[in-house]
């Protein structure tokens, strides 16, 4: 009796080591320290990532804790990867998803040699198309699995379609996006009335509905946010040539000058240290 009692005090003890505040030591691959899986999703996981790390040298760690009580989701994901040395020695070829139940977060950290594979913008895209909605419906057996599916099927190259996935159309994007040309087509008719609108405001519904009509490619917002930005330097170069003066006149001229006076701007000298971290990589809720 007394060892039975004295065997669950120890399983508790060590279900509840993440959060006291120190870095527990890895079992695994998988390292369920909530008891979110079964024994046998459990074994299904580990031989799985397992054959991963066999076949492509990658390493990817799950780590399941029950509260970050009251840490940073980034700052214990970046400490818990780098304590535990998730990935090969000089590749930093590791992956580590952390999920935090109470507190319904999910961080993807990822080690600096996966960071041009597994980017910033589609570890954000696999824990919000792939993770969350399941998570949502309790399913977190299927939710980890096919993300490791798909991160395994990046780091391996085969084809994926995370790039095309709607996340170009949700409403933070597209609000973003709108606000953003709408002010540079209002700064290039303050440059240069109608002709400015017809350049800038034209490329952006051109860039718009080529995004919008199904070609959902990063690229395509990257160049919706830019070329109108680019084409606004243009106009400030052309209405100060000489040609464009006997439109906009001296004073107009002058008006606009003042943003090229080496007066305007000065450099505060010093710059930044340096350190290091477990990589790149995204955060998310449920």
């Amino acid at each position: 009796m007394k060892k039975t009692v004295f065997s669950i005090f120890l399983t508790l003890l060590f279900l509840t080591v993440p959060l006291s505040g120190k870095i527990p030591e890895p079992s695994g691959f998988l390292n369920d320290y909530a008891g979110v899986f079964t024994l046998q999703q459990k074994q299904g996981i580990e031989n799985l990532l397992s054959e991963i790390e066999k076949k492509t040298d990658v390493e990817i760690a799950i780590a399941v804790i029950q509260s970050l009580e009251g840490r940073n989701l980034e700052e214990f994901s970046n400490e818990l990867f780098n304590t535990w040395g998730v990935g090969k020695k000089n590749k930093d070829n590791g992956v580590l998803i952390l999920v935090s139940m109470e507190d319904r977060k999910i961080r993807i950290e990822v080690g600096y040699g996966l960071e041009s594979i597994l980017t910033d913008g589609r570890c954000g895209l696999i824990i919000r198309n792939i993770i969350v909605p399941r998570f949502r419906e309790k399913k977190y057996y299927d939710g980890i699995l096919k993300a490791i599916e798909q991160i395994n099927g990046l780091i391996s190259g085969s084809p994926s379609d995370l790039d095309k996935q709607d996340f170009l159309l949700s409403r933070e994007h597209l609000m973003f996006l709108i606000i953003w040309q709408l002010f540079c087509i209002w700064y290039a008719f303050d440059l240069a009335r109608i002709l400015g609108i017809a350049i800038v405001g034209s490329s952006a519904a051109v860039l718009d509905i080529i995004m919008l009509s199904g070609l959902k490619n990063p690229v395509i917002m990257d160049l919706a946010l830019l070329i109108p930005f680019f084409l606004i330097f243009l106009l400030f170069f052309m209405v100060n040539k000489t040609f464009f003066k006997k439109y906009y006149g001296t004073k107009r001229r002058s008006h606009y000058s003042r943003f090229g006076s080496s007066s305007g701007l000065r450099s505060s000298g010093g710059g930044f240290g340096g350190g290091s971290s477990g990589g790149g990589g995204a955060s998310g809720g449920w």
